[in-house]
Formats: structure tokens, sequence, C-alpha cells
């Protein structure tokens, strides 16, 4: 299945710095001609990472107490 959601990923993040122009993409330090070699090699090395487990991982919204939301 990550291979699928990383194909996925890829194709989403060229349509979208496809569709940026040329000064902003100048700005990252993209070239358009190089867009899908750059986004290739950064999602390739993200891949590579090993994600914590869901249980370790930390809440991104704190949960609410019933006193402060009185």
């Amino acid at each position: 299945m990550n291979i699928l959601r990383n194909w996925y990923l890829q194709r989403k993040t060229i349509r979208e710095l496809r569709a940026l122009p040329d000064y902003i993409l100048e700005d990252i330090g993209i070239n358009r001609y190089a867009i899908e070699e750059y986004v290739k090699k950064h999602v390739a090395t993200a891949n590579r990472t090993k994600r914590r487990p869901v249980h370790s991982r930390p809440f991104q919204i704190k949960p609410l107490r019933v006193q402060e939301a009185v």
C-alpha cells in the first residue's frame, strides 16, 4: 500500500510544482525542467526513514478537559 500512496504523492507534488509560476520555482531553487527529478530524489529519501509506531507519536491536538470547556 505504501508504494501506491508514495506514487500518488509523487504525482500530486509534481502537478502542484508545475502549476507554480517560474519566479516561485526560482525562489525554491528548482528549475521547471528538473521538477520530476527533484521530487523523485526527495521522495525516495523520505521513504527510507523509519516511522515511529502510532502509540509513541505525540498528540497533535491537545485533548479538551471538561473544566476548560466551561
